[in-house]
C-alpha cells in the first residue's frame, strides 16, 4: 500500500485527498480460493496460516491492529501460488502507538 497525498484548491478552499495505490494481485481473494478448491491439505492450510500470522505479527509489532481478520481479506499475489499472500482492507485497522 503506497499512500498519495494530492492538496489542491478551488475557489480559495483547501482539499485534500488520499489515495491509496495496491499492487494488483492476479490470484483474487483467499476465500474464493478455498471455495473453488473444496478443500486444503494440511501442509497448504499450515502455510498459508503461517504467513498470515507472520503479516499479523508484523503488525502488531507496530501497535496496528487490523480489526477485520477473515479470508475476503486476503489476496493471493498470483494464481494458484501460496508463496505471496496480501493482507488487505484496512479500514477497520486502529494505531494503538499513542
Amino acid at each position: 500500500m503506497f499512500p498519495c497525498l494530492r492538496v489542491s484548491f478551488y475557489n480559495k478552499c483547501l482539499f485534500i485527498s488520499i489515495f491509496y495505490l495496491y499492487r494488483y494481485c492476479q490470484g483474487g481473494e483467499l476465500f474464493h480460493y478455498i471455495i473453488e478448491k473444496k478443500y486444503l491439505s494440511e501442509d497448504v492450510a499450515a502455510y498459508i496460516m503461517k504467513q498470515l500470522f507472520a503479516a499479523l505479527d508484523y503488525l502488531h509489532s507496530k501497535r496496528i491492529s487490523h480489526r477485520d481478520i477473515k479470508p475476503e481479506n486476503f489476496m493471493l499475489y498470483k494464481k494458484d501460488d501460496m508463496t505471496c499472500i496480501k493482507m488487505i482492507d484496512f479500514g477497520l485497522s486502529k494505531d494503538y502507538s499513542a
